[in-house]
Formats: C-alpha cells, structure tokens, sequence
C-alpha cells in the first residue's frame, strides 16, 4: 500500500461540508486548530483530549466555537479524558512517589525476568524525558469540573497492549521504540475511574453523554469492561450513555458480539487508521448494525479534516450500497443518537424487553412505568438479543 497522504483526497463541495460529522478528532494537536479559526469546513468536529498537556486547549476549542452557535447546535464538541498511550504518567495514588520508583514499579517485570536489564537500560535512558506521575484523584477532580458543561463527553480513553513508550528524538532520531509498556491493568483502573466521574455527573445532569474508546490489542478486556459497565448501571448506562469504539478494528466476530450484547454500542472508522487494511475496514462496516456506524477522521491537522471525513463517507457509502445523499442522512441520524438529540429506539425496546421478562407483568404498564421514568432494571442482561430493527431504525 502506498503511504498515506491525505492531501491527496480532494475536498468536499460546499453544498456537501456543512452536513458531514466527524465523530473523532484532534484538533488541537497542532497548532492550526486556532490559525483557521471560522474556517472548519464541516458541519460538526467532535475534538478529542488524550493527556494533562491538551484537556485545557481542547475545552478552550469548544468555548470559542460554541460563542458562534445557539442553542445545543456547536461546531466543535469538547471530549475530556486520559488516553491509554499516556497513562503511565498517571499514579493511581494520593501522594505519588519519586519519578524513578514510580516508573520502574509500573513499567519493569520482576529482576527473574529474561529481558529485565534490557528494560531497566531502556528506562534509565528515558527518566531524565519523562515528567513526574501525576496523581490520579487530582486528574478526575478536574475532570469532573469538565463534565459541569452537559456538552461535554469522556474520551479517547482505553485500553492498548500493543503500544511501545518511545524513546524521545533527543535520545534517538527515528523515535526507536522502547520494550515498555503500561501493564493493562493499570490502563484498566485509570479507565474505570474516568468512567465512574462520568456516570457520577449523570443523576445530576439527566443528558447523554458520549465515550470515545480506543481499544488495541485488548477485545476481551474492553470487552470485560463493557460487560461490567452495563451490570453495574445497568438501564442508566444503557440509556444515557452512548460508546464508540473509535477507528474500529476489533474484528468481525468482536464487532457483531459487542453489537449483539451492548445496545448502546456505535461503531467508528476512519480513513486515516482503518485503511491500513482495506479488506478488514470493508468487512467491519458491513457487520456493524446500519443504524451504528459514525465516521472519522481521527487526524490533527484541522485543515485536512474536512478532506478526511469526505472520504470515509465514500467508503461507507460504497461498502452498504447507498448514495451519498442516503449515507449523509443516515449517519446524521446515528450522530443524533449517540449525541443525545435522538432517542435511541432500540436502548428502549431492549429496556423495556428486559422490564417485561423480569416483571412478568402487563407490558402496557410497564411501557407506562418506563415512560414516566418509574421504571427500573435492577439486574441487566448479558445478551440484548437484538435483532437490529427497533423502530424506524432498521438494518440495511
């Protein structure tokens, strides 16, 4: 495959950029996020936060957007949270300790390990580059602060066992990878704990909030986490949170798993990752329910998002068999429902599924019940059993 260019992929027509969503990007990686200020070129950019460094310019993106918008209308919708690629400069406690115990307690195996002394080099070329933990509690007062804005939503976060830490350009000049990485389960708690501020803002603010999942190399702990997420909210995490799991790559049988048991499961992809193999991005989107798919662009250079999210349209387009105009009015429709602006029709018929088979009481009732919001799901399925057509959402 020849290298990626995406200054090759032409821009969309006017008529076309105001209505064309990217469900994932980052904006504020670089600096022309502010340079072509007024000039984003499509309709909706959800910028996505990664590490400490960027949450303040990604928060401060959305403010200047949101001052030309009205109502729930912004241009750019601000994620906040921790991505799994820099969680090693997180310490789950209070009080961290010295840089050095930090990062070699995380990151070494034990001395019995063949390739201890050869990690422990590594380290010790890459601890003058790297900053002092950060306490974990302090990371997700702030984030709750984030979560007061009822726009705002929780991501990228994650989990990856493929990812390598780098050594710094200063140490090597073709950024040679290291042999560390962040044990999963630490990248698990400082998940699970973004998750939890998410869900403990929820009672207070009675809006959807969206997560923006990266998963690498991990579908049976994401997998694991999705699980334990739906039997511990249950119907509130069903209804008032949405998932992507962005750039997708989980493969067919994980894809049509997840959709099969997580009604509240989106599946993103973009040019920019999936096309590495085209084969798995085509075969990925036709086992994603229809009414689940959002496009991407998960690229930083705000100028050649526009570009970018054109394109992944187009593939989707071809791959489903539909025009563009039809692709456009799909995927906004699935934009309002993981936004919140939309019920999600199916997350209902699957509650109130659930309701009816506990109960074993008169379905109109409990329809009843669920409206009013009397309705409660003390225990939640493993398996939704959906068949993929709820009202007016129907699989193509």
């Amino acid at each position: 495959m020849s290298p990626f260019d995406p200054h090759s992929l032409p821009a969309p027509p006017p008529e076309i950029a105001p209505r064309l969503i990217d469900t994932h990007a980052h904006p504020t990686d670089t600096g022309d996020a502010v340079a072509h200020e007024g000039e984003l070129g499509l309709g909706v950019v959800c910028a996505m936060a990664s590490k400490e460094a960027d949450q303040e310019a990604v928060e401060k993106l959305g403010e200047e957007w949101r001052e030309g918008s009205e109502g729930k209308n912004w241009r750019i919708v601000p994620f906040f949270g921790y991505h799994p690629w820099w969680c090693h400069t997180i310490s789950l406690s209070d009080n961290p300790p010295s840089p050095e115990e930090h990062y070699s307690s995380l990151l070494l195996p034990p001395s019995s390990h063949p390739k201890h002394a050869q990690l422990q080099s590594q380290l010790s070329q890459l601890l003058p580059y790297l900053p002092p933990p950060t306490p974990l509690p302090s990371l997700l007062s702030l984030l709750r602060q984030r979560f007061s804005n009822p726009r705002a939503h929780l991501g990228e976060v994650g989990l990856d066992r493929a990812f390598k830490l780098p050594f710094p350009r200063e140490v090597e000049a073709d950024t040679r990878l290291t042999g560390l990485t962040t044990p999963l389960e630490h990248q698990r708690a400082v998940l699970v704990r973004q998750i939890e501020v998410l869900m403990d803002v929820l009672p207070e603010q009675g809006v959807t909030r969206a997560i923006s999942v990266h998963s690498v190399g991990a579908k049976a702990a994401t997998a694991e986490v999705l699980e334990e997420c739906q039997k511990r909210w249950c119907e509130r995490w069903l209804r008032d949170v949405k998932v992507s799991m962005h750039s997708c790559g989980l493969g067919l049988e994980s894809i049509k798993d997840i959709a099969k048991k997580h009604p509240n499961v989106f599946f993103g992809f973009s040019h920019c990752i999936n096309s590495r193999s085209p084969s798995l991005l085509h075969r990925s989107i036709l086992a994603s329910p229809a009414h689940r798919l959002l496009p991407e662009s998960d690229y930083p250079s705000l100028p050649l998002i526009p570009s970018l999210v054109f394109h992944i349209y187009h593939e989707i387009a071809s791959v489903r068999s539909w025009t563009l105009d039809e692709t456009l009015v799909r995927l906004e429709e699935n934009w309002q429902v993981f936004s919140g602006q939309k019920e999600d029709l199916e997350v209902r018929k699957w509650v109130e599924r659930q309701e009816v088979g506990k109960a074993g009481g008169n379905r109109r009732d409990r329809r009843a019940a669920l409206k009013s919001g009397r309705g409660n799901v003390e225990e939640c399925e493993s398996e939704s059993g959906s068949d993929g057509e709820a009202d007016g959402q129907k699989e193509n």
